[in-house]
């Protein structure tokens, strides 16, 4: 079964499955609601629910993680609740009794779409039943067409009853997939609000139905159901632009978000994924495929064409698209189980689709009529290009090539110059041969070094394309998750052109910026400096190693200088032509200077000292100008938290000075608590734990969390409780409201005439009052309900996933990476110091700061707890106030023309004269790099 701390399934195929659940249920509900004499029905039809109730709730719970529910031990029975002969009774009984504004467009819709999808999986299913003498597989036939007969025949007495329903109402915007309706996450979210369906609570709340039940039903995860159609290939560039769319922790625990059961009554033979559902799970793998790599092709175009997205997050979104092949195909594998695990092989799904059964989004009628030239581009556009059967032909043949264990030396002059602006098959044949010999190539030299411990398991930042191409080049074998990568990659690669090393450019101006700042303020040795001090080491030989260094160069040129070649090799060349991996090793570099730095302010009150003083002179004087970066910083603390609410409530600059003693000791964040993703800590704004969850991701070689993909969870549930805290004092309005209200409701309602209970029923406002503040409360279990669900919902798509991914990497570049914490710690000290000039030796001496030991820097910190022995002396505070803002004032002069990082250059020292001169790290690198 699948771990709490993984992704979930998800995927068109189990959107579907949810979908078709949904339908059936909420016609099964509403049937029931319009049947005449329902009371006692219900009456009759209750004690069998429950007897089967916690049957099904543990058959569903099996299917959703994979497990045939006949061989799992907590079903004791099968017996279904539903059959799917009832439905047409059911839908009968909603037309004659029921009116058309009871049937919500969504549920024709997802009815259409199951339709449509089981047709689709029956002409395989039928042409396999029809070449096999299986009895037993020809009666399963008969059975899925009687199944078909049934859906149809319920969507024709749909359609007559309700006038919109023939029209097909659905908007075709909707889909995800483009020009073709399918079942959405959207479709899903807005069909719970037709059904009754329950919801077990947070850890902790009791069940009408029993201990066992709410156990059985905690670990749940919904059933799932998918989109039906893919487009075309889509041209990447034009002559328009296309339109937008839209050290290593401890694991997560389970949360309030898992904690849910959508307790969907199955159908008769919904649960056993059969042969019937083969074509169903090919075909949607290929459409999450080419779901994900539209998405991700058109983020690339919206760069290329006004850079209007950065390249970090490019990369970023790009990897976890890898990622998600990966999880995909893990997926696919699992579903279909040991005995048909090899459908799930590429060139088995391929020749399936290609060859035995067609993709039904393809018009192949429009082929008639097409001479033989015209027809093979009609296949390459619409057909393999969509399955990545280009891709998976150059993987094959790169596999033949290289002889396993060898390691491809091709001189510079000697290699293929990509051509860009292919516009056939032949040409794009050609270029994809190119780029992806570039990249299957230095996968062999990394894969090399790796082998002889010459480099890490893993590289630092290292995209999952590579890692699959050194798994594929030592197995001599290919994953349709490396097929996908490479088709996707190769997008990228046409798409950027020449603008492909843009990446590499970034990076180093970067690397080159953060270096000397991390040299610079790399702690002391004291106890509690030492973990900060080794990550500070680390992260510099990291940057020179990979960022301002090609790792791969020296081995290079040995191995070039061993083959008898004379050329030298090109210099990052890996890093100029791979922009994935250029641009993850960005990100990676920015939020190790965002969290090093703010870990470093942390370990004094130097800051937060300044903060203070700095809100004590803006409150003195209103026109002084803003300290831009200490905004910022003061901005990353929660409103709740006691060092915002300390600094916020004062009225007086003398207040404010005071108050810093009070939170000096008592703010300080507490590290080890940032490596806690579901920590109650307060203390930072929510984007501070979003970094820590990146941060844990992309700045650490962490197998286990690439695998589950389990920061994806993290940032779910970072968005999610986010919109948890506003609805939730939605919900505190309005019950407090409603309570507020009840009386005057009452009598407005004339249900209470005497409010005092002196002429009446004294109690009457007491009983009556509480009814409406139980539906109140009522009322808001279903909206907890619902938000809980569309949770979970808000898991069941690649494209979401990946679009809460890019919006909260942008969030990162835009807002928290902006602030400079190195910075803002020396311009706290240049600040506090002037603070100490400008009242003298006296404070000077009672704060300890000596300017020649360095080790008395942290006693600036106590700065504001010593002037307000000055505020106790004079009579006049406003004299210690004007000294204040004089300092200040001298201070933004000041900040200017700080540096902030030790001259680049003054970290090297030049050996030797003329051509023979080199540059070599000088003992301030060497000390922090670990080679002294």
């Amino acid at each position: 079964m699948t771990s709490s701390s993984e992704l979930p399934n998800v995927g068109t195929y189990h959107r579907y499955k949810l979908g078709q659940a949904q339908f059936t249920n909420w016609l099964k509900q509403t049937a029931e609601k319009l049947m005449p004499g329902k009371s006692s029905g219900a009456q009759q039809t209750q004690p069998a629910q429950q007897r089967n109730k916690q049957d099904a709730a543990n058959v569903a719970a099996s299917a959703y993680f994979g497990v045939d529910p006949r061989f799992d031990a907590r079903v004791e029975s099968t017996k279904p609740i539903m059959h799917w002969s009832q439905l047409e009774v059911f839908v009968q009984t909603v037309v004659e009794n029921g009116n058309p504004a009871q049937i919500p467009p969504v549920a024709v819709n997802i009815l259409r779409d199951v339709i449509n999808l089981r047709k689709k999986s029956s002409k395989f299913y039928s042409s396999q039943a029809n070449k096999t003498k299986d009895a037993k597989m020809q009666k399963s036939n008969l059975g899925h067409l009687h199944i078909i007969k049934i859906l149809e025949n319920v969507l024709a007495k749909l359609e007559e009853f309700v006038p919109w329903a023939g029209s097909g109402s659905k908007k075709k915007s909707d889909s995800p997939l483009g020009k073709d309706s399918s079942v959405t996450v959207a479709d899903l979210t807005t069909m719970f609000t037709h059904l009754n369906v329950q919801a077990v609570e947070e850890s902790g709340s009791e069940s009408d139905s029993g201990d066992d039940e709410t156990k059985a039903t905690t670990s749940k995860r919904p059933q799932k159901a998918p989109k039906r159609k893919g487009p075309s290939k889509k041209s990447f560039k034009g002559k328009k632009k296309p339109e937008k769319q839209a050290k290593s922790p401890a694991k997560a625990e389970p949360d309030w978000i898992q904690e849910l059961d959508f307790d969907l009554v199955p159908m008769e033979d919904n649960l056993y994924d059969d042969d019937f559902d083969y074509y169903m799970m090919v075909y949607c793998f290929f459409v999450d495929f080419n779901t994900i790599r539209n998405y991700v092709s058109e983020r690339w175009c919206d760069y290329w064409y006004d850079r209007s997205v950065s390249l970090i997050t490019l990369a970023v979104i790009t990897n976890a698209a890898f990622e998600l092949f990966n999880k995909m195909e893990a997926q696919l594998i699992s579903t279909l189980g040991r005995a048909h695990r090899e459908l799930a092989r590429y060139d088995v799904m391929m020749g399936m689709l290609f060859h035995e059964v067609g993709m039904e989004h393809i018009d192949y009628e429009s082929y008639e009529g097409l001479s033989e030239e015209e027809t093979d581009e009609r296949i390459w556009r619409d057909e393999s290009d969509w399955l990545a059967y280009l891709s998976y032909c150059t993987i094959v043949q790169a596999l033949k090539r290289i002889p396993q264990g060898k390691v491809p030396m091709i001189p510079p002059s000697d290699r293929s110059t990509p051509i860009y602006g292919a516009t056939n098959l032949n040409s794009w044949r050609k270029f994809a041969d190119s780029v992806t010999m570039q990249l299957i190539t230095n996968a062999a030299h990394i894969k090399a070094l790796k082998k002889n411990e010459q480099e890490y398991p893993i590289l630092p930042a290292e995209p999952q394309i590579l890692q699959d191409f050194q798994t594929a080049l030592s197995l001599k074998s290919y994953t349709s998750a490396l097929i996908f990568s490479v088709h996707l990659w190769t997008d990228i690669r046409f798409i950027m052109e020449e603008d492909v090393s843009n990446s590499l450019q970034e990076l180093q101006i970067t690397a080159r910026e953060a270096k000397p700042v991390l040299l610079a303020h790399a702690p002391g040795t004291a106890s509690r400096e030492i973990e900060l001090r080794e990550q500070v080491r680390e992260r510099v030989t990291e940057i020179s190693n990979y960022m301002l260094n090609d790792c791969q160069y020296d081995d290079a040129m040995a191995r070039f200088r061993k083959v008898g070649i004379s050329e030298d090799p090109e210099k990052f060349f890996l890093l100029k032509n791979e922009p994935v991996w250029a641009g993850l090793l960005h990100f990676r570099l920015q939020l190790v200077r965002s969290e090093l730095g703010h870990q470093f302010t942390a370990l004094t009150c130097i800051v937060e000292a300044a903060a203070y003083l700095y809100q004590a002179c803006r409150a003195a004087d209103e026109s002084l100008p803003d300290w831009e970066e200490m905004e910022r910083y003061i901005n990353t603390y929660a409103d709740e938290s006691q060092f915002k609410s300390m600094l916020r409530s004062c009225n007086t600059p003398e207040s404010i000075i005071r108050n810093f003693e009070r939170i000096m000791y008592a703010h300080q964040p507490a590290v080890k608590e940032w490596d806690k993703p579901n920590s109650s800590d307060t203390t930072f704004i929510p984007d501070v734990r979003i970094r820590r969850s990146l941060y844990r991701r992309y700045a650490w070689e962490d197998t286990s969390d690439r695998c589950s993909m389990r920061y994806l969870m993290e940032l779910t549930l970072h968005k999610l409780r986010i919109e948890r805290k506003d609805f939730e004092e939605v919900i505190r309005e309005t019950g407090g409201r409603v309570r507020r209200n009840a009386k005057q409701r009452l009598i407005e309602s004339g249900a209470l005439t005497d409010t005092q209970g002196t002429g009446g029923d004294g109690n009457a406002l007491v009983r009556q009052t509480k009814t409406m503040a139980s539906s109140s409360r009522d009322g808001e279990l279903a909206a907890e309900r619902d938000f809980k669900r569309r949770a979970m919902l808000a898991q069941l798509s690649h494209v979401e996933m990946l679009q809460l991914l890019d919006e909260t990497v942008t969030s990162q570049l835009e807002g928290l990476f902006k602030l400079d914490y190195f910075a803002l710690y020396d311009e706290s000290v240049a600040f506090l110091k002037v603070v100490l000039e400008a009242f003298g030796s006296e404070l000077k001496g009672r704060v300890g700061y000596n300017e020649s030991d360095t080790k008395t820097t942290a006693f600036l910190g106590k700065v504001p707890v010593h002037l307000v022995k000055n505020l106790d002396k004079e009579s006049e505070p406003g004299s210690v106030l004007d000294g204040l803002v004089k300092a200040y004032k001298e201070s933004l002069e000041i900040f200017p023309t700080l540096e902030h990082g030790t001259d680049f250059d003054s970290d090297y020292v030049v050996i030797g004269e003329g051509e023979n001169a080199k540059i070599e790290p000088g003992p301030r690198n060497l000390e922090l790099e670990g080679k002294t």
